[in-house]
């Protein structure tokens, strides 16, 4: 279902933060032999950060800011294409794409000094799993 939406390219990405599956800790410890023990809870995707470079009128950027002005319970499709392929090739050839649904939770303004560039902090909290896909 991820692959025929419609996506809209953020502009200007310089960083995607971790974002994946990690399981919470469930411990357990018996009286009888003073033995943690651990076991998988729930599951959890993250919260990705996405360190942009603002682009007044950017497309993406624009939509990023309207997820977060949505207060709606529907999350959001996002894709992720990593350039893991063909090195050598002109363009780089893609390799891996991964999708996942969340809703944006901020978007924060990065200034920095006198010799920086505005940029944005835009954190997305993952709501679904991460689905990988190798290109064909």
């Amino acid at each position: 279902a991820y692959e025929a939406d419609t996506y809209t390219l953020v502009g200007e990405i310089e960083n995607i933060g971790d974002f994946g599956d990690a399981f919470n800790p469930v411990n357990f410890t018996a009286l009888a032999d003073g033995r943690v023990r651990k076991f998988k809870g729930t599951r959890d995707a993250g919260t990705v950060s996405l360190t942009i470079g603002m682009d007044v009128g950017n497309a993406g950027q624009d939509a990023l800011t309207a997820a977060l002005e949505d207060t709606g319970a529907d999350d959001y499709n996002f894709k992720v294409v990593f350039t893991d392929g063909d090195a050598d090739a002109s363009p780089v050839v893609a390799a891996t794409t991964v999708y996942f649904s969340g809703k944006v939770m901020s978007r924060r303004y990065q200034t920095g000094g006198a010799d920086n560039i505005v940029r944005v902090v835009v954190d997305v909290a993952i709501n679904t799993g991460i689905i990988e896909v190798e290109a064909a």
